[in-house]
């Protein structure tokens, strides 16, 4: 395993999270892991990620509904 700087870390952590987002996989710090590399905080930094990215993907979803709603309602 190799141990990276935080900044190449967060880096390819953002490039991995971007190419497997809408898969069905292990957490995003076990998918680094696979990739062979670490860094000390790697843990809670793929968990920030993550939950910024399901916080987007829940708020598209409540404008879709309310855009959706409101289309009808006007009608």
């Amino acid at each position: 395993m190799k141990c990276v700087e935080e900044e190449e870390g967060k880096e390819k952590a953002e490039q991995l999270h971007g190419a497997t987002c809408k898969k069905e996989c292990p957490a995003l710090y076990q998918r680094l892991q696979r990739w062979g590399i670490f860094w000390p905080k790697m843990k809670s930094h793929s968990d920030e990620l993550q939950a910024s990215s399901n916080l987007v993907k829940k708020k598209k979803k409540v404008c879709r509904y309310v855009m959706f709603t409101i289309g009808n309602n006007l009608s």
